[in-house]
């Protein structure tokens, strides 16, 4: 995914010659800090490995069921307060991006109690993947435990990105591959007949939730208008050349205080792909017209960190990357955070930038990790 998010523009007519040099630098950088990364998590002790595995098979005998209940609580909250719209579930709503975004952007659109509930759901959605790994081999319950709070979200905003699709189904199709082995051929099989199918779908429905309507498209069509509207990224690099660095101070103080709870953070969360798009489109993300651009990690890389530091983002991305990896394939109960860190990993940052991917990685699962090893030190 990074070569078609950052490395296809390179083609491109109207993409500065310059960039080869920065896309390159990066891919070293990140290489380096893949290797990094991988190298820092030692080979734990049989004992405590043991340990943890028969720890998280008690948390899932115990919680999983309860866990997967209030989230499902959770995500459903916003259609009944402060407006009952529960009927979305029987008629949802047709596809609404605009809506969407004006809502989110405007910031005045929701209550206390909806935001505590929001974050109560970012905090439970890590337990609510592990929970999943109690049902990996009922895939009937999978897909439907991993479908409904899509469509709950669906219902509630009229709005389900595409990435989130593909989350879906990347996360039901790697838990059959991985839990039921005796259908790996039929998925495989499945997954090539399907992809022409997905590619021809995620192309109408980037229509249809601006308010277009479908339209007839062959699949070699449908390919080619994804590849460009997917990888035409660096087409903004001269804008962000102009623009680089201005955001540095700003940057590093998210990233560091990242960890932190939001009260104690203030006012030090920021929207860096509204900022880059408000420069880049020079209106304000609450005026008409406004949409979000997205520079890729490269680009951001450049415009947050500057020409000369812009290397740091590779090695953060790639050490980020090795050491998640190295610690959740150590056991096969974390199979879904370790499939959702990927697409963060592998979708998420090369599409959106760090800024759109690392919360889940250096807020959330720090928090998931330490009440695991909180209840892990009081159960033992």
């Amino acid at each position: 995914m990074y070569l078609v998010y950052s490395g296809i523009g390179l083609a491109l007519d109207n993409v500065n010659e310059s960039y080869v040099y920065y896309y390159f630098s990066f891919s070293i950088c990140i290489s380096l800090g893949i290797f990094w990364g991988l190298r820092q998590v030692k080979n734990s002790q049989n004992t405590l490995q043991v340990s943890w595995y028969n720890f998280f098979n008690r948390f899932l005998d115990r919680y999983s069921k309860r866990i997967i209940i209030v989230y499902f609580l959770l995500k459903i909250f916003p259609l009944i307060y402060p407006e009952n719209r529960i009927v979305n579930l029987i008629h949802p709503p047709s596809p609404d991006v605009i809506n969407m975004l004006v809502e989110r952007f405007r910031g005045d659109g929701e209550s206390q109690i909806s935001a505590i509930i929001s974050i109560f759901q970012s905090f439970l959605y890590p337990f609510y993947l592990l929970s999943l790994y109690k049902y990996g081999k009922k895939t009937l319950k999978l897909v439907m435990l991993v479908v409904a709070p899509y469509y709950m979200q669906y219902c509630d905003s009229a709005y389900l990105g595409r990435g989130s699709m593909l989350e879906a189904l990347l996360i039901i199709t790697l838990f059959t591959y991985f839990c039921r082995p005796e259908f790996k051929k039929k998925l495989i099989i499945v997954g090539l007949s399907f992809f022409p199918i997905m590619m021809v779908f995620f192309v109408q429905y980037s229509k249809v939730r601006i308010g277009g309507e479908s339209f007839e498209i062959s699949y070699m069509e449908a390919i080619g208008t994804l590849l460009e509207q997917e990888s035409g990224y660096p087409k903004h690099f001269d804008a962000i050349l102009g623009l680089q660095g201005q955001y540095f101070f700003k940057y590093l103080v998210w990233l560091f205080t990242l960890p932190f709870p939001g009260f104690v953070r203030g006012g030090m969360d920021v929207h860096f792909a509204a900022i880059f798009s408000e420069n880049i489109l020079g209106m304000y993300r609450w005026q008409k017209g406004f949409y979000i651009l997205l520079p890729g990690v490269v680009g951001e890389s450049v415009f947050l960190l500057g020409r000369q530091l812009f290397w740091l983002n590779g090695i953060i991305y790639g050490f980020l990357m090795g050491i998640m990896y190295k610690i959740l394939t150590r056991y096969p109960q974390l199979l879904g955070i370790l499939i959702v860190v990927m697409i963060n990993f592998g979708y998420v940052i090369n599409r959106v930038g760090l800024f759109g991917g690392l919360p889940f990685i250096l807020k959330i699962l720090v928090y998931f990790y330490l009440i695991l090893l909180l209840l892990k030190k009081t159960t033992s």
